[in-house]
């Protein structure tokens, strides 16, 4: 079938290079980008920003839509903030905003897609209420479990799910009356954890479809110095496009980032990391970020960043962050984006891979 392929993303301004990288990603990467409709919920975007993805887009299939949608204050009114704007509950109402439609995908703007949108587009089931991945991160699960037990709620236990990537059954949500059972569920608890996130797990409990975890990897996440392809990743912790602080390193997860970045928008390798640091910075980023997989130095490390420097903890994390992938595996990667991108460029003759 060629049923368009109804993605749902949202952004503001600043996390509009990561958006620009999930869209393109999700279309070069796509079987048949043609499909592709992506919906934005646009949280301050830029004019001159909304031209330059639907252009980039279009450029790789001219079939390829973007809309753009205002969010409506009213829907987010008793929803208290998460990490400083509501955005995120954009999910919940998803329903009523496309009130034909049956299922959506929907996806984080800070991931960088390697894998055909349409595996995930088919798993969904009549009954599923969702289609999302396990939260591979311990901490974020026992923080969640936790929460659930203090509130006197059942906790989701190893079965609480990531809401970052996945499918979204509006049907089953209209069925449910999710939005209207969300409202009630957050004026009761309103110290929310992860937001609408929480809220999910809570109501759509026993309808879940558990995805594959190479259609969402978790950037963070310890790999073994292996990363084999098909293979989505979100960057969450940490954003590539944002320049760190001093003490930060730029991780194996990063570059992988900005490899794609440098062909499909700038066309210039090494330009996506030159518009973060200098030359220099970038190198010694690098070599730090090596060097922390041997865990003597690593020890060195942790002690100059506490008793010399006196780093706050987030920047000495941000120092001694290691996540190393093997540099064969790395090559495999980034030969994989090399032929994708350029296979899928020629598709049209109006592609133009030039910078901002």
């Amino acid at each position: 079938m060629n049923d368009p392929i109804q993605i749902l993303t949202l952004a503001d301004a600043n996390y509009f290079l990561g958006l620009r990288v999930t869209a393109l990603s999700m279309a070069i990467f796509a079987k048949d980008p043609s499909r592709l409709v992506f919906n934005v919920i646009d949280g301050g975007i830029q004019e001159s920003q909304q031209q330059d993805l639907e252009r980039r887009l279009q450029e790789v299939h001219p079939q390829i839509q973007v809309r753009f949608i205002q969010p409506a204050e009213k829907w987010f009114q008793d929803f208290p903030a998460y990490k400083g704007n509501k955005l995120t509950y954009s999910r919940l109402f998803l329903p009523d905003i496309f009130p034909d439609m049956g299922k959506i995908l929907f996806c984080d703007s800070d991931t960088l897609w390697l894998a055909p949108v349409e595996d995930l587009w088919s798993l969904m089931q009549k009954d599923d209420a969702i289609v999302a991945v396990k939260d591979p991160m311990d901490a974020t699960r026992e923080s969640e479990n936790s929460w659930f037990e203090q509130n006197g709620l059942e906790p989701p236990g190893e079965a609480y799910f990531c809401a970052a990537i996945a499918m979204l059954n509006l049907k089953w949500m209209r069925a449910h009356r999710v939005i209207e059972r969300a409202g009630v569920f957050v004026a009761a608890y309103p110290d929310l954890r992860f937001a609408d996130q929480t809220i999910m797990n809570h109501l759509m409990r026993g309808h879940v479809c558990d995805m594959p975890t190479y259609l969402h990897t978790i950037s963070r996440t310890e790999h073994r110095g292996s990363l084999d392809l098909p293979r989505t990743l979100h960057y969450a912790g940490e954003l590539p496009w944002v320049r760190t602080t001093r003490s930060g390193t730029i991780s194996d997860m990063e570059m992988i980032w900005h490899h794609f970045s440098d062909l499909a928008i700038y066309g210039k390798q090494g330009a996506s990391l030159a518009q973060l640091y200098p030359r220099h910075q970038i190198w010694l980023k690098r070599f730090i970020f090596k060097l922390n997989a041997i865990p003597a130095i690593r020890c060195v490390f942790q002690f100059l960043g506490q008793k010399v420097l006196r780093l706050n903890d987030a920047s000495l994390e941000k120092l001694l962050y290691v996540n190393p992938i093997e540099r064969s595996a790395i090559k495999k990667v980034f030969k994989t984006i090399e032929t994708t991108t350029d296979r899928r460029c020629k598709l049209s003759p109006r592609i133009q891979l030039t910078s901002d």
